[in-house]
């Protein structure tokens, strides 16, 4: 749950996917400015000066993953599973 702060712009490498679970998000990316509801989402290059919190006094409950560059997504699922060994089942892409 992210609570108020004020916004500042951060650069770092990596990917970032965020998904707004309750309240509202205010996305600060570069020049965009934003707001995402329930159910929104947003995907980034952490390169792009970015900030993200509550577009509100109200908290704000989102589900937040990072991936570093050259790391691959793994399916982790039960013993015997396909992908359960941890290889890498796909690759996550920018849409242009």
């Amino acid at each position: 749950m992210l609570t108020h702060r004020e916004p500042k712009l951060v650069t770092h490498s990596g990917h970032e996917w965020l998904y707004v679970l309750v309240g509202e998000l205010r996305l600060v990316l570069g020049t965009n400015d934003t707001a995402l509801r329930p159910g929104g989402v947003a995907e980034f290059d952490t390169s792009t000066p970015h900030w993200f919190g509550p577009a509100h006094a109200e908290a704000v409950q989102i589900l937040h993953l990072f991936r570093p560059h050259g790391d691959q997504p793994v399916n982790r699922t039960s013993p015997g599973a396909p992908g359960a060994t941890g290889t890498p089942v796909g690759r996550f892409e920018r849409e242009s």
